[in-house]
C-alpha cells in the first residue's frame, strides 16, 4: 500500500532544564523530524480548568526505522504545522512492516 508521507512532524521529549534544577521544572527538547501522513482521527469537547475546549485527535503514520530510532513513546510529543499534540499511543510494529501509527491528542495536558 502506498503511503502519502508529505507531512514533517517534530518529536519533542521533555529534559531536565539546567537552569533551573533537575528535581523543578522540565523543558521540552526536539528529538527528531518524521516523514508523516498525517489524518484528522476524532474531535470532541472537554471540561478543562473551568472551561469546554475542543480536543483534537489525529492518527499520524510514519516509517516504523524512524519511530524505532527515535524511540518515540507515549511520553513524547509531536509538533506539526505549529500544532503542539500529546502522543498518546505508539502502535509499535515489527522492524519488517513498513509503516507504524502514532495517535495523537491537541487541547489536553500531559
Amino acid at each position: 500500500m502506498a503511503s502519502n508521507l508529505n507531512q514533517v512532524v517534530e518529536v519533542e521529549r521533555e529534559t531536565p532544564d539546567p537552569g533551573i534544577g533537575a528535581d523543578e521544572a522540565q523543558a521540552w527538547a526536539s528529538v527528531g523530524l518524521l516523514r508523516a501522513e498525517v489524518r484528522p482521527l476524532r474531535f470532541s469537547e472537554a471540561e478543562r480548568e473551568g472551561a469546554t475546549r475542543v480536543v483534537q485527535g489525529y492518527l499520524l503514520r510514519v516509517y516504523t526505522a524512524a519511530v524505532s530510532a527515535l524511540a518515540v513513546t507515549a511520553a513524547d510529543r509531536v509538533r506539526w504545522n505549529g500544532l503542539v499534540m500529546n502522543v498518546r499511543e505508539v502502535r509499535h510494529q515489527p522492524s519488517n512492516i513498513r509503516f507504524t501509527e502514532i495517535v495523537a491528542e491537541a487541547g489536553v495536558t500531559q
